[in-house]
C-alpha cells in the first residue's frame, strides 16, 4: 500500500461580505433623519427631533410656519421657542413624524410627484367624510384612516 502525503493547510476563514449599507426609511429621510429601521426612528422621536426636521418637512410641504404649526398642533410662539432651542418635544416630534409618514405615502401613491401628492392631501375627499386628509391626520386614528385610503387607491379601488 502506498502512502500519500496529504498537504494539510490551516483553514482560512472565508472573507465575509460587508452588508450593504441600509437606506434610511423614506419618512425618516424626509425629516433628515438617518434611521433605517422603525425602532431607530422611534427612539429619535422619543428623544425629540432636531428643529431641522421641522424646517425640512415644512420646505417639502411648501407650508408657511402657521400652516405647519396648525397641522402639528403647535402655537407659532412655541415653534419660535423650539427653533431657539433646536429641538422639538417628543410629542411634537411624534406629530411631525406622522405628517412625514403620510406625506411620504402620498408621494409614493403619485409615483414621486410631490406637488400632486400635496394637492391630493389638501383637497376634500368623499371617502373621508368630505374633509381633506390634512385635516384628518391631526390624530393618529385619522392618520390610519388616510393610510387605509391610500392603500385602497394603490390597490386600484376607486372611491
Amino acid at each position: 500500500m502506498m502512502k500519500v502525503a496529504i498537504n494539510k493547510k490551516p483553514a482560512v476563514p472565508a472573507a465575509r461580505a460587508m452588508p450593504a449599507p441600509r437606506r434610511p426609511l423614506p419618512d425618516a429621510a424626509m425629516l433628515g433623519i438617518a434611521a433605517s429601521a422603525p425602532d431607530e426612528l422611534r427612539k429619535q422621536v422619543e428623544n425629540g427631533l432636531p428643529f431641522d426636521s421641522w424646517e425640512r418637512l415644512q420646505a417639502s410641504a411648501g407650508f408657511t410656519t402657521k400652516q405647519m404649526a396648525d397641522l402639528v398642533q403647535m402655537n407659532v410662539k412655541t415653534v419660535a421657542r423650539r427653533k431657539g432651542t433646536g429641538r422639538l418635544s417628543p410629542a411634537e416630534s411624534d406629530r411631525l413624524a406622522r405628517f412625514s409618514r403620510i406625506l411620504t405615502q402620498a408621494i409614493e401613491l403619485f409615483e414621486g410627484d410631490q406637488q400632486a401628492a400635496m394637492q391630493w392631501l389638501a383637497a376634500p375627499r368623499g371617502a373621508l367624510g368630505g374633509v381633506s386628509p390634512l385635516d384628518v391626520i391631526r390624530t393618529e386614528v385619522g392618520a390610519r384612516e388616510v393610510e387605509r385610503l391610500i392603500e385602497r387607491l394603490e390597490d386600484g379601488i376607486l372611491l
